[in-house]
């Protein structure tokens, strides 16, 4: 496995267990890289059409770093896609912490 390769999944799997007690990064998949490799497009052209750095979407990508929503919704913007293209809830793990703050709330919501 190329050393890249194996440093983002590295990064992947401590990104999950930072993020573990929020439950962030089972919410949702980001698709930045399937949506720019789609257009066609570098991470260099992408940084110069989003004004993002071209580093912070390489860790993004290799997801060593999560984005704030000012960051996608320039990310989106560049590419011309909706923010609901970009990040990818997941139904399950979502319908299950609604429930959870459903319980926490009294059930009112």
């Amino acid at each position: 496995m190329p050393k890249r390769k194996r440093r983002c999944q590295e990064s992947y799997r401590k990104l999950d267990r930072d993020m573990e007690g929020r439950k962030t990064s089972s919410l949702y998949v980001m698709r930045l890289k399937e949506l720019r490799e789609g257009l066609g497009i570098s991470q260099s052209k992408l940084s110069v059409m989003s004004g993002v750095n071209v580093h912070h979407i390489s860790k993004i990508e290799c997801g060593r770093r999560l984005p704030n929503l000012e960051t996608c919704l320039r990310l989106c913007h560049a590419m011309d896609v909706g923010l609901s293209d970009l990040v990818h809830f997941v139904k399950e793990e979502a319908d299950a912490l609604l429930s959870q703050l459903r319980s926490l709330d009294g059930g009112t919501s």
